[in-house]
């Protein structure tokens, strides 16, 4: 499907982020992604934070300096490294997504997969991720063994699938206090979501 600037779009992200946060994506996701998929995850994470209205893929071209393509590009990196989930709604003037923001792995859980610091050695070789791991390994970065989830939590996800996959959720009275909690007004006249009409992309 062919994202068009005119396409509008909302966000679900968490409220705050923590230094462990921005470490991880700057350090061991960047390489993965590109430098071009990270800057469309903070872009938006902060218009996600305060958007109370509809907006297009225009505005995130403007604000980024980059083609609507380029965007697709970036977009299309964050799903393959699970960091971003899109769902859309299909319309005959203009498509409706939403963009679901995983949290990153904390560093200790990335460094603990294999199957993560093996891409990020393919991608930044022996040396590189050796400095990469040893940074994590002083100070106040030390490594502790603590599982974190990768998504945002999995209370919004279980409530997101719900809302997709089944129809008779979308009249359930409490959706909508159940999506603002994800920090996002979904009850703007300008922007009905009707999130039983959207489905998941990739």
């Amino acid at each position: 499907m062919e994202l068009k600037g005119k396409d509008i779009y909302r966000v679900i992200c968490a409220d705050s982020v923590s230094a462990d946060f921005l470490t991880s994506l700057m350090s061991l996701y960047q390489p993965l992604t590109g430098s071009l998929a990270i800057s469309l995850y903070l872009t938006l994470y902060t218009e996600g934070r305060k958007q109370r209205s509809q907006e297009t893929h225009h505005r995130l071209s403007v604000l980024m300096n980059q083609s609507i393509d380029e965007i697709e590009r970036a977009r299309i990196k964050l799903e393959e490294h699970l960091l971003l989930r899109t769902y859309v709604q299909t319309a005959e003037d203009r498509n409706q997504y939403l963009y679901m923001l995983n949290q990153p792995m904390s560093p200790a859980v990335f460094l603990d997969s294999r199957e993560m610091k093996s891409e990020l050695t393919r991608i930044l070789g022996s040396r590189q991720t050796e400095l990469t791991v040893n940074k994590f390994m002083t100070g106040t970065f030390q490594l502790q063994a603590t599982a974190i989830s990768p998504d945002l939590s999995s209370d919004i996800r279980k409530r997101v699938h719900i809302i997709r996959k089944t129809p008779a959720a979308a009249s359930s009275p409490d959706i909508s206090s159940q999506m603002m909690s994800a920090s996002i007004l979904i009850t703007n006249d300008s922007f009905p979501l009707h999130p039983r009409l959207f489905f998941r992309l990739n």
